[in-house]
């Protein structure tokens, strides 16, 4: 047992091994890290004995298992934190209504309005700056949208 789960309480790793299981079920996300694992280890047996006959193959290996699973862990990752953000917009957004509505809280709309567009600006930037990042370290499309496709799908 690491050091994190060590401070973690019981119900919390529980909670977390219970997010964790569809990534432990996924017979395609396992393959793919083996394949990652095969890959790398036939890369670095070539370095060391010197011979360098499996550098090529392998690394091919690691970048196309490594695009459908890294596909695969965004696609699960932004499920997760999207339906969270969503339920929290909610709450947050009924809490405003019920406050606005039983007049103890007043809101300058247009200067709201103007945060979110700003909001909304930046988060495009952001996410043009961390595609183009991603787009190098997942060279291969295909897989990755395969990925993408699985990991939207895993329960």
């Amino acid at each position: 047992m690491d050091q994190t789960q060590a401070k973690l309480p019981v119900s919390a790793r529980a909670r977390l091994a219970s997010e964790l299981q569809p990534l432990r079920a996924s017979k395609t996300f396992r393959l793919a890290l083996l394949a990652v694992a095969a890959g790398l280890g036939f890369w670095i047996y070539g370095r060391v004995t010197g011979t360098g006959q499996a550098q090529p193959s392998s690394l091919a290996a690691v970048r196309l298992a490594g695009g459908y699973a890294g596909g695969f862990l965004i696609a699960f990752a932004f499920r997760r934190i999207t339906r969270f953000a969503l339920l929290a917009a909610g709450a947050l957004l009924g809490g405003l209504a019920f406050l606005k509505l039983t007049g103890l809280f007043h809101l300058d709309w247009a200067a709201a309005e103007h945060q979110v567009r700003l909001g909304v600006n930046w988060t495009q930037g952001q996410a043009e700056n961390a595609r183009h990042w991603l787009t190098g370290f997942l060279p291969t499309g295909f897989l990755t949208g395969c990925g993408l496709f699985k990991g939207f799908r895993c329960r």
